[in-house]
């Protein structure tokens, strides 16, 4: 198990939890990475844990939020 974390968390990417506003409820977690730059590219992958969080436009506000973070922050073209 420290092994596949190990590999996961030491490549180029960043995880964000993901909180709704109000009540400042955590309802999963959003992966950016690995990061490749050669390729100007990133994966992202969402998680959403509880099922009364789906359905409800939080995956599309997460793809916006983490291509900003993306384009803006780690200079993604």
């Amino acid at each position: 198990m420290r092994q596949f974390v190990g590999s996961r968390f030491g490549r180029d990417g960043v995880v964000f939890a993901a909180i709704v506003r109000e009540p400042h409820d955590h309802i999963g977690n959003v992966n950016l990475g690995p990061v490749e730059r050669q390729h100007n590219r990133a994966a992202i992958g969402i998680m959403l844990s509880e099922d009364c969080s789906r359905g409800q436009g939080f995956a599309s506000e997460i793809i916006g939020a983490i291509s900003t973070y993306a384009f803006k922050t780690l200079g993604i073209a």
